[in-house]
């Protein structure tokens, strides 16, 4: 199956990258990484021959074997590393090129077709869920009104780093991975791997504790689905938190208000803004090289996501 798709049984060199497949799994059921014990030897190697630098982490080995064909597994609920026999029946995480033509199923793009139109304007106008996000969110109401509680400010912003900790996981590990997106591509998702990283660092708030929440785990999986599509389609995912912001900040915000949640959130929903004008030039440079249907349905599915983020907050005393 992985040789139809091109690619490999998945190869992990930092903790980050440890962390981004846990996340990627999201099953309690061991999964085949793409590690195996030489026979001879007894040494660890990775599947690609890329260089094997995770020698002071533990693998433990289930059982007791002198059979050959020794493999790596990994345990996606603790991280921990275990060796088995190969011919064990596991689910696995594989990896491909972003750049890739060879997934079934994907579509070629459109090219020619889209010369007389902007691909942003396109997805935007496709999708109405920003406009619901606005009128059934109650911190989106309280922000029409210029009064946010410090109530519903903080579950915004304790959400918001929950959220943002973890894509920053995975962003690391995607860019460390690009090797033939095109610069400007590459350029801005590196620039917004540092814009989350800035506002996290930026919050002065609590990480919550405890298992992680259902719209959470469900916004992971979307843009864990986006990792293996052409880097353009990672920034039609990202571009949706920063398309909500700007419209929220253009159609709710009063001009002056005295209250320093309300000043704090206009203050950072400019630089969305600004991050929005930056996905249109670089979306629009390169829309001949994308499918519209499959911008409109990644744009949508991940705005669902920023619904189920503002439902999931909390402003009621």
């Amino acid at each position: 199956m992985l040789q139809v798709v091109g690619s490999t049984l998945v190869t992990v060199h930092t903790l980050q990258e440890r962390e981004f497949i846990r996340q990627l799994a999201n099953t309690s059921y061991h999964v085949w990484l793409g590690g195996y014990q030489e026979a001879q030897n007894h040494s660890w190697r990775w599947i690609d021959s890329s260089p094997y630098r995770i020698s002071d982490w533990t693998i433990k080995r289930e059982a007791k074997t002198e059979k050959p064909g020794v493999c790596m597994k990994m345990d996606p609920e603790s991280g921990e590393l275990y060796s088995a026999l190969c011919e064990e029946l596991q689910f696995y995480v594989c990896s491909i090129n972003a750049s890739s033509p060879a997934i079934p199923g994907r579509r070629m793009p459109d090219g020619d077709l889209k010369r007389s139109f902007s691909l942003f304007d396109v997805v935007w106008n496709q999708s109405n869920v920003a406009e619901v996000i606005l009128r059934s969110s109650s911190f989106f109401n309280e922000l029409k009104n210029g009064r946010p509680t410090e109530l519903c400010y903080t579950s915004v912003t304790k959400h918001e780093v929950l959220y943002l900790d973890k894509v920053i996981i995975t962003l690391e590990v995607l860019n460390s991975r690009l090797q033939e997106a095109n610069d400007s591509v590459k350029s801005l998702l590196q620039d917004t791997l540092q814009h989350y990283k800035n506002i996290t660092v930026r919050t002065k708030t609590s990480r919550p504790s405890g298992p992680t929440p259902g719209w959470l785990r469900d916004s992971l999986q979307s843009f864990h689905s986006v990792v293996l599509e052409d880097p353009i389609y990672w920034l039609v995912a990202l571009w949706a938190r920063a398309s909500l912001h700007s419209l929220a900040r253009e159609h709710l915000v009063p001009t002056s208000v005295n209250n320093t949640f309300y000043q704090e959130w206009r203050e950072d929903s400019q630089k969305d803004v600004e991050w929005t004008q930056r996905f249109k030039s670089v979306l629009e440079k390169h829309q001949n090289k994308t499918h519209v249907q499959d911008a409109i349905n990644i744009f949508r599915e991940h705005m669902m996501n920023q619904k189920r983020f503002y439902m999931a907050v909390d402003c009621n005393p």
